[in-house]
């Protein structure tokens, strides 16, 4: 029992170390518009998952004396309490997000009638709301929401180009990815949380603009969408679902000049990125005992 209780304090600490060595590192990229956004806005929470789970756990559930007899310090106890804090702060806003969700399909689907619609991807569904909803919802199970309105004052080729938007989305498990980012906890670097999160959203919509084709069609579409939504509204919903959104200007600017050339990504960096990763993986057996001993300097601080 006490190698556990020793295992699990070691466990935590590490990944509260992890988390913090991570979120640094997600200011230092971003401070250098380095990476991925949603790879950035995932870093924190990778460090805390692999510190406690991949690096400190294995090695003391094999290195650790089944009868040791001895009690953390007050700093690793501390940095045990704020990996608890964190690991409890995942749980909660992955629950939370989830269960948002699920409210917002049942309030949703009292009143939808399923529509077939050419081209859709997803179960799509049409609903009466003031705003003009055009909404992917759900984690493993994605629908489409429409808003009657929306439907009514589209073409049949602005339809189109808003389903193939939409499919951009589905492809890419843009509403996993938003989950995902619902679920890393941000604390200690909430702001910065948030901007990458807007980032990788307008990131997002770009990119599903150029799959969409017919610019001009979704172009059309989102201004008429626009104008449907009232004065002054806005529409919030959970994690779990994707509503385009950011600047309509913006987004209607770039249908109509055409997309800006991309800056080539040097294979090399993603060569070297994998490389890393297989040799640090190969290299955890050696590193357990190492990591033991480090662990254990640590809980035998004051």
């Amino acid at each position: 029992m006490r190698m556990l209780l020793m295992t699990a304090v070691a466990s935590l600490a590490a990944g509260a170390l992890g988390y913090l060595a991570a979120a640094v590192w997600t200011v230092l990229l971003t401070r250098f518009g380095r990476g991925d956004a949603f790879l950035r806005r995932l870093l924190p929470l990778g460090g805390l998952l692999a510190g406690a789970l991949v690096l400190m756990a294995p090695a003391f559930l094999l290195h650790e004396p089944a009868r040791a007899d001895e009690r953390p310090g007050v700093v690793a106890s501390a940095l045990a309490a704020l990996g608890l804090l964190l690991l409890g702060a995942t749980v909660a806003r992955a629950v939370r997000a989830l269960r948002a969700t699920r409210r917002l399909v049942a309030e949703w689907s009292r009143d939808a009638q399923e529509i077939a619609l050419p081209g859709q991807p997803a179960p799509a569904f049409g609903i009466a709301h003031p705003f003009p909803v055009v909404a992917v919802v759900g984690v493993w199970r994605p629908r489409l929401f429409i808003a009657r309105p929306v439907l009514q004052a589209l073409t049949p080729d602005e339809l189109q180009a808003v389903l193939a938007h939409e499919a951009c989305h589905l492809r890419a498990r843009d509403n996993v990815k938003r989950w995902l980012m619902a679920c890393a906890p941000s604390i200690g670097f909430r702001p910065l949380a948030a901007r990458l999160e807007r980032e990788w959203e307008e990131a997002m919509e770009i990119e599903a603009d150029r799959g969409a084709g017919g610019a001009l069609e979704l172009a059309s579409a989102l201004v008429k969408t626009a104008r449907l939504a009232p004065a002054g509204s806005d529409l919030r919903i959970p994690a779990a679902a994707f509503h385009g959104g950011g600047s309509i200007a913006r987004r209607i600017d770039r249908l109509v000049r055409g997309p800006r050339p991309d800056r080539a990504a040097h294979p090399a960096l993603w060569i070297g990125v994998a490389a890393v990763a297989v040799a640090a993986l190969a290299s955890l057996p050696v590193l357990w005992p190492v990591l033991h001993r480090v662990g254990e300097a640590v809980l035998h601080l004051p």
